[in-house]
């Protein structure tokens, strides 16, 4: 701390550790300013905390609903110009409100080999909502150009995502 004004916040740094030792659920935390070798006994007003420990989710990899043996080609339906489908199924981590991140990476070669192609990489956010808890699962719409048109002669793309509440990452997708 330094010369902070009265009634100025102050900001200060907790241990990670500490509060993982808490436990998950709501606690209330309270500080006390004290120079080395002194005695304060007047603490703060206690500050409701939500602390959640719960370890990153492995979630399954989302599917391509329309992919025909893992392709899709000019006779898909629908047609890829339309966009190609990438379903992300529920999962008891997620929730109303989380919102979901979904990665696509264009390559030269089958389901993300070879070299990635720069201009198909691309992250789409959206909310999971009640009607995505309602029908199990979310669909994201990946979109001709820029994302699946560079992909020619057994080119490929991947996707994966991760589910984010608020600020902390509840779990990502395996990886392809």
């Amino acid at each position: 701390l330094s010369l902070e004004a009265p009634g100025e916040p102050i900001e200060i740094s907790l241990d990670k550790t500490v509060l993982a030792s808490l436990g998950s659920g709501s606690n209330n935390l309270f500080y006390t300013v004290s120079e080395p070798g002194s005695s304060n006994k007047n603490l703060s007003q206690p500050t409701p905390v939500e602390v959640d420990v719960t370890a990153p989710v492995s979630f399954p990899r989302p599917d391509a609903p329309d992919a025909v043996n893992g392709w899709f080609n000019c006779q898909s339906n629908p047609k890829i110009w339309e966009g190609v489908r990438i379903r992300v199924n529920k999962h008891t981590a997620i929730k109303p409100g989380n919102e979901i991140r979904l990665k696509w990476i264009g390559t030269t070669g089958f389901a993300g080999g070879g070299e990635v192609i720069p201009e198909t990489v691309k992250e789409f956010k959206d909310e999971w909502t009640d009607a995505d808890e309602a029908v199990g699962f979310h669909m994201f719409v990946i979109p001709y150009l820029p994302c699946t048109q560079p992909l020619k002669n057994s080119a490929g793309g991947s996707a994966s995502f991760s589910v984010w509440r608020g600020t902390v990452l509840i779990g990502e997708s395996v990886m392809p």
